[in-house]
């Protein structure tokens, strides 16, 4: 997570709302096939090998002993020194990347980026300057009311129809307009 998002977000709801955040696996494992295509083929493989068993640790201890292993890997070799700064800057926010950390009473996915899949599906692309502004308006307005009834504790999450539900939808009016232009069409 960015570091201004972390700040706003601590400055917003308190330092202790910081516990609560789990950053997305997938810029972890980004850099880290970045880094690994610097290394010679051999130990690209042990080192990605590591960082999965570090993503993939469920315990503070089994981090800790791949934490030590890695830190191991990188010592053997002058040529590896760049990937102890590297780690070091992965390791001081593990609290957000690494499952070993990750808070057991939230939930299980990136709510941001399920916040990021409706605004895709939500506007149609290459919309007008004026139509971007009212959207964003929108959607500002909307989080606004949507962040008061969270800390009213009113809040009860969507309740519209998901996107997989309007497709469906959309499918079945499709089907349904074909059936209707077969008989139009056999009429002739």
């Amino acid at each position: 997570m960015a570091g201004a998002n972390l700040a706003g977000i601590a400055n917003v709801f308190g330092e202790e709302s910081k516990n609560r955040i789990k950053s997305c696996e997938f810029h972890f494992k980004e850099h880290r096939n970045r880094m690994s295509r610097k290394l010679d083929p051999e130990s690209s493989d042990v080192f990605r090998n590591l960082c999965n068993r570090l993503l993939q640790s469920e315990t503070t201890d089994a981090y800790d002993k791949v934490k030590s292993e890695m830190d191991s890997f990188i010592a053997e070799t002058k040529e590896r020194a760049y990937l102890k700064s590297w780690l070091s800057w992965w390791h001081d926010r593990r609290g957000f990347i690494f499952r070993a950390f990750a808070p057991t009473a939230s939930p299980q996915m990136n709510q941001a980026e399920v916040v990021h899949a409706g605004w895709v599906h939500r506007d149609p692309p290459n919309v007008s300057l004026l139509d971007a502004c009212q959207a964003d308006a929108r959607d500002s307005i909307t989080l606004n009311v949507e962040i008061k009834a969270f800390e009213q504790g009113s809040a009860t999450g969507g309740t519209g129809p998901s996107y997989a539900d309007r497709q469906r939808k959309k499918h079945k009016e499709q089907v349904k307009r074909t059936k209707q232009l077969d008989q139009d069409m056999s009429f002739y």
